[in-house]
């Protein structure tokens, strides 16, 4: 078991930059998971805000009022200065200010009555205060437009707004927070494997090392097959290290069906990631090339199919190029899981099919390999 042996010095060698790249991944993992948790506890009922009413107007009133009901309302005097300072110290995330004259700019142009306001920076509050403000007015824009009266469209606007809406979850679905952990996954087994695999294949393909080897009395075969072995090894060994973060961040969530499924989602993405440092480590010759390629290679896989930023938030010119890119069937069967408590049905249909058309693309860059070794084989005779 020379080769065998061999094979795990280099791959210590490169401990460095996997470990650089595990950090990375656990930097990426507590972010997201602690910004979706903060998002998804963003409660715009619970603000302080402030009201600078100049129109003192029906329409004007009664947006005040819609206000204050979600929200704990604090009077400030209209100076520049003291507006400024209540943001900075935090006594108030948002102040609307309403100028003289918005009832009858927005009676004669709704589109042009323009209202104004102070935030604090990058507050989430402030988009859903804007998003109350506009639901506020476009209810009242609907009324007038209907031949309503000021006053009957406010007090309609308010009944309606004020209705609530009765949630109820789903049986066959649960609460689902792994996803981020198995989303972002994709970048570390990219990144990792190209780093760790393929300096492999630049060494036993040095001319002179070759030629030894092939004068020794290891056949080409049992080399090959000691290469193979320290490969799956080294990327079973990294699959499983992968799930440390895994219980560090969802331990309630390991041993679910779903975790189950997106663990073998994990696998097949994790064979076309061996497939690529295969292809990389014969095509390519030294490391630097390598760094380039493999940082090319996983963060335009990565950035494109989903992964870093949610597929409902790409174009639809951008997710017609990922449909050929294995990444994007791997995003797709993980986010297609989020919340199933079981496989079946459309999901299960979609997963497989995602599943399977990442091993296709995992055969198709091994086949690949083989004729570029081939290709070399029969160049080194010439």
């Amino acid at each position: 078991m020379t080769v065998f042996k061999y094979f795990w010095k280099i791959i210590i060698t490169r401990k460095t930059s996997i470990l650089l790249m595990a950090g990375i991944f656990m930097v990426l993992n507590i972010f997201f998971v602690q910004n979706a948790e903060e998002v998804s506890e963003v409660n715009a009922s619970e603000s302080t805000i402030a009201i600078i009413d100049g129109d003192h107007s029906r329409l004007s009133t009664g947006l005040s009022h819609y206000l204050e009901e979600r929200h704990t309302l604090m009077e400030l005097e209209n100076n520049e200065a003291v507006l400024q300072d209540a943001l900075f110290f935090g006594q108030v995330t948002y102040i609307l200010i309403i100028p003289d004259g918005f009832e009858n700019d927005f009676i004669t142009s709704p589109q042009n009555a323009r209202l104004e306001n102070l935030q604090a920076p990058d507050s989430f509050v402030a988009v859903f205060i804007d998003n109350q403000i506009e639901d506020f007015l476009v209810h009242i824009n609907t009324y007038l437009s209907a031949s309503f009266e000021m006053d009957q469209a406010i007090e309609n606007t308010m009944a309606d707004l004020n209705l609530g809406v009765e949630v109820e979850v789903l049986q066959g679905r649960i609460i689902d927070n792994s996803m981020f952990h198995f989303q972002f996954l994709a970048y570390f087994f990219l990144a990792v494997v190209t780093v760790a695999i393929s300096p492999i294949f630049f060494t036993f393909n040095k001319k002179d090392l070759a030629r030894r080897n092939d004068c020794s009395s290891l056949s080409m075969v049992n080399r090959n097959m000691q290469i193979t072995l320290g490969c799956a090894i080294a990327a079973l060994g990294l699959w499983l290290a992968s799930f440390i973060p895994m219980f560090i961040f969802h331990g309630n969530e390991v041993f679910t069906t779903v975790t189950l499924f997106r663990a073998i989602n994990s696998l097949a993405l994790l064979t076309v990631a061996l497939g690529i440092a295969f292809l990389l480590g014969n095509l390519l010759g030294n490391d630097d090339a390598l760094q380039g390629a493999s940082n090319i290679i996983a963060l335009g896989l990565c950035f494109l199919t989903g992964v870093f930023v949610p597929q409902e938030f790409l174009g639809s010119q951008i997710l017609m190029i990922a449909r050929f890119l294995p990444t994007y069937w791997y995003v797709r069967g993980n986010t297609a899981l989020s919340g199933m408590v079981e496989l079946s049905g459309e999901v299960a249909q979609m997963f497989w099919e995602g599943l399977l058309i990442q091993l296709g693309f995992a055969v198709v860059l091994f086949a690949v390999t083989l004729v570029i070794i081939r290709q070399k084989k029969l160049k080194a005779v010439v």
